[in-house]
């Protein structure tokens, strides 16, 4: 088995499919020279993490926190200590402005609006733009595969595509507490296939096709329009008139 990447998921996987599969050869790829990926490599001072530490982590290996210690108290990094920003806020020191960066300039931001902005320091926090799988190029026996058109299954399991897991955690709670849930249905996953003499995993969409949504669901946002999107849908339930069949869930396609 090949897992791509040494940061928490990768490694998380790791552990699940080593405890439970010993007999199986698994490779990691990681492109630099440490492990901890994201974790590792965004390095601020005085901050360890920007999530609840006593929950992030993996049922194999859990935190062993003291009330009190600096471990228990990380979690009220992101909580404004003091309520600081919010006095702030209320004195009228500080602002808020929703528009677009449209570019830098010498003395602060050009706002699109054409608001000048000044500022002595400016913090770039405008998000990310996700590419799935780190934009590896997928293919389908010489097809190429696009995300955007696949449907996600159990979270790591993508349409079409035979025996690939894309292992994402949870973006409001703890990145791990997803991420263990992932590798244990994969372990379990792999256990029927072994029963069974399966070596193809695929899923497939069922008939009549389900409802599906953005996914991994980033809640207040719409899905993303056409060619704008990069990550698979997700199927989910719907309220269905008595007499009609439910949607079904992507199933399995297993072979041998």
């Amino acid at each position: 088995m090949l897992i791509v990447g040494a940061g928490v998921s990768g490694l998380g996987a790791a552990c699940h499919l080593r405890r439970d599969h010993p007999g199986r050869r698994i490779a990691i790829l990681e492109a630099r020279d440490t492990l901890g990926g994201t974790w590792d490599l965004f390095r601020y001072p005085g901050v360890r993490a920007d999530t609840d530490m006593h929950t992030f982590g993996y049922a194999f290996a859990p935190w062993r926190a003291r009330p009190g210690s600096p471990t228990a108290r990380r979690s009220s990094l992101s909580a404004f200590p003091g309520g600081d920003l919010f006095a702030a806020v209320s004195r009228g020191t500080a602002s808020v402005r929703t528009d677009t960066v449209a570019t830098f300039t010498e003395d602060g931001l050009l706002l699109a609006s054409g608001e000048r902005l000044a500022a002595d320091i400016i913090v770039t926090a405008t998000g990310l733009n996700v590419e799935a799988l780190g934009d590896v190029r997928v293919t389908v026996d010489d097809t190429p595969v696009n995300l955007a058109d696949t449907v996600v299954y159990k979270g790591l399991l993508l349409s079409g595509v035979p025996n690939l897991a894309y292992l994402v955690g949870y973006t409001h709670a703890s990145w791990t507490l997803r991420i263990g849930l992932a590798g244990e249905y994969l372990s379990r996953l792999l256990t029927h296939m072994d029963a069974h003499g399966h070596t193809t995993a695929r899923p497939e969409v069922g008939d009549p096709p389900l409802a599906t949504r953005r996914w991994p669901p980033a809640a207040g946002h719409p899905p993303l329009p056409g060619p704008g999107r990069r990550l698979p849908d997700a199927g989910y339930a719907r309220a269905t008139p008595p007499g009609r069949p439910r949607p079904v869930a992507n199933i399995h396609r297993l072979s041998r």
